[in-house]
């Protein structure tokens, strides 16, 4: 697999949301698959940025060695503000699907 990555899991919240009450389950829910990192694209848009930095801190809480990646159009464009932020690693620029 293309990076070194042979154990790739696709979470989609979207399709998933209903099994959780809260963030915290969310970050708990990830948590248990033990990613190295962690990938919140999509619905990081202007409007759900609290939501994603929200399932952010909820993941560092239990377990601060895991690697947030925030990617979406305000991560892209508001990138200053996002790292200021100690719940995200990084941010994906202009990622596109081929």
């Amino acid at each position: 697999m293309k990076g070194g990555y042979e154990d790739v899991t696709l979470v989609d919240l979207c399709k998933q949301e209903e099994q959780f009450s809260n963030d915290a389950e969310i970050g708990e829910y990830i948590v248990n698959k033990q990613p190295t990192i962690v990938f919140i694209g999509g619905m990081a848009s202007t409007p759900s940025l609290p939501r994603s930095l929200a399932i952010s801190s909820a993941i560092k809480e239990l377990d601060n060695e895991i690697k947030i990646v925030l990617g979406g159009t305000h991560p892209t464009f508001m990138y200053n503000n996002i790292m200021k932020s100690t719940r995200v690693s990084t941010i994906s620029f202009e990622e596109k699907v081929k």
